[in-house]
């Protein structure tokens, strides 16, 4: 299979092809790195897309995982703080 794009759906189809047990698939991406045009191109102040990819969570859309609470002892809000970006 070839995944076009590594933004949030190339990620998440990726994800689902693994667990499916499909692991002979190859993934296109025009940019220097994953996360998707809207990460990469266009964040800015307003769209609270300057996260660290360590923090990147995709599997939220799957049933029963929760999104993480903590970055080791650092309690993880939706959106982290400056400081904690910058600890991470």
């Amino acid at each position: 299979a070839i995944i076009i794009g590594a933004g949030l759906g190339g990620i998440q189809t990726m994800m689902r092809l693994k667990e499916r047990g499909h692991h002979d698939f190859c993934c296109l991406e025009k940019l220097d790195d994953f996360g998707g045009h809207s990460w990469m191109v266009v964040a800015n102040k307003f769209t609270k897309l300057q996260t660290e990819k360590g923090t990147y969570f995709c599997d939220y859309i799957t049933p029963g995982v929760e999104s993480p609470s903590r970055f080791g002892d650092i309690p993880y809000k939706t959106w982290p703080t400056r400081d904690q970006l910058l600890v991470m």
